[in-house]
């Protein structure tokens, strides 16, 4: 892991898709402590940057030159993970349920059938998608499900495709269940 101070635009520049991980999910932000402070907080940031832009702008200073001029804010520490993305070729993909279930990763070979199924869907690749719903549905019908922990997912997206909150045979017969 690198440490890098960002601005928030370099944080939230570009085609993202930010996730919170599992193990991060029970450390959540809470209404009064967290959220209610991070608006005003925004504002004024905004506010601030928008009047040193202005009086830039009538000075006929330009805005990235400006924008060095402001007073930083300290936003705090984002850990961002960059992870590869799913090629439109899902084929590529197949192989690897196999090693998944020999050595034990039903789960993750769960998750990845969901993905290539919803993703097989998305293409118009109904039948080929159907095959993967099945083999979704049959691997999570033989994982344990007595706790919240046991159905979710260990990803929060797969190559692209977002997970359910919860990844058990119920879940998959609603939502792939046309495929079936």
């Amino acid at each position: 892991m690198k440490a890098e101070t960002r601005t928030v635009q370099e944080v939230l520049h570009g085609d993202r898709r930010f996730v919170v991980p599992v193990y991060q999910r029970p450390y959540v932000w809470d209404q009064e402590q967290q959220w209610e402070p991070l608006w005003p907080d925004v504002e004024a940031t905004a506010v601030r940057l928008s009047e040193v832009r202005g009086d830039a702008y009538a000075k006929g200073t330009e805005a990235p030159v400006a924008d060095q001029a402001a007073s930083p804010h300290f936003l705090g520490a984002v850990v961002i993970e960059d992870r590869p993305v799913m090629t439109g070729d899902v084929d590529s993909r197949l192989a690897e349920l196999d090693p998944m279930l020999s050595s034990g990763r039903r789960r993750e070979a769960a998750e990845l059938a969901y993905a290539i199924a919803v993703r097989l869907q998305a293409e118009g690749r109904i039948r080929e998608a159907g095959k993967f719903a099945r083999k979704c549905l049959a691997l999570c019908s033989d994982l344990p499900t007595s706790t919240i922990e046991q159905c979710t997912p260990t990803q929060m997206e797969v190559g692209g495709v977002s997970m359910p909150d919860l990844l058990h045979d119920d879940v998959v017969r609603s939502r792939l269940g046309h495929l079936l």
